[in-house]
């Protein structure tokens, strides 16, 4: 193989390891969990982290630059959502389990 072709490859493969997986995106939107205070499907907008709003699918705008993450099924408990607190929080399905929980934004 020649050394320009490694280069490349060694740098792409580095290009790669870089990114964050799409579900550790900055902006992350979670569509359809059961919210308090929330009748139907919610939309839960995280970025960097954060909570950055929360409401009705109907009201709360989905950033075009965003990863969906589909939450339907599941009900998110955590302490209240508040724009520019912290993203902590579980969801948890219709038995009572804790399906995944984020923590800071990250998903553990």
């Amino acid at each position: 193989m020649k050394f320009a072709t490694r280069v490349g490859l060694a740098l792409a493969a580095l290009a790669l390891a870089a990114c964050d997986r799409p579900e550790n995106a900055r902006i992350q939107v979670l569509i359809g969990a059961a919210l308090d205070g929330v009748s139907g499907p919610s939309v839960v907008i995280v970025e960097d982290g954060k909570f950055r709003a929360a409401g009705p699918q109907t009201h709360v705008p989905i950033p075009p630059d965003s990863v969906k993450v589909d939450t339907s099924g599941y009900r998110l408990r955590g302490p209240s959502i508040v724009p520019g607190a912290e993203a902590t929080f579980e969801l948890v399905d219709g038995n009572g389990r804790v399906a995944r929980r984020m923590q800071a934004g990250q998903w553990q």
